[in-house]
């Protein structure tokens, strides 16, 4: 099923037997999937070389529709870029400590 989703179409969703997807018309690629327990989750549909790939970005509501767009729309993006998405991960210096450090390094001066 394809639909222009908002977060009223979204919210009227109901669950049913079995586990079914609406595509949404603004954003190519970006489905909602509605389980039968009523769980939605934002899942992004891409061609990275042969592979088709769909791997979940995040769970309404915690994930706004606006978020899960932009987030769908990076994704496509860096495969159209040759990058595949789904294979990045957090670089080691990517917690808090370093990045705070980095920040001190490159922003705070000392006082004289």
């Amino acid at each position: 099923m394809q639909k222009a989703l908002t977060d009223k179409t979204i919210e009227a969703l109901k669950p049913q037997p079995e586990r079914y997807e609406v595509h949404d018309l603004r954003c190519p690629g970006l489905t909602l999937r509605v389980s039968p327990k009523g769980r939605k989750s934002f899942y992004i549909r891409f061609r990275y070389g042969l592979v088709q790939k769909h791997p979940m970005l995040g769970v309404y509501p915690r994930m706004s529709l606006a978020t899960a767009r932009e987030k769908a729309n990076d994704w496509l993006r860096q495969a159209d870029e040759g990058i595949d998405p789904s294979k990045r991960k957090r670089s080691s210096n990517m917690k808090v400590e370093a990045v705070c450090r980095e920040f001190v390094r490159l922003h705070a001066q000392a006082l004289t």
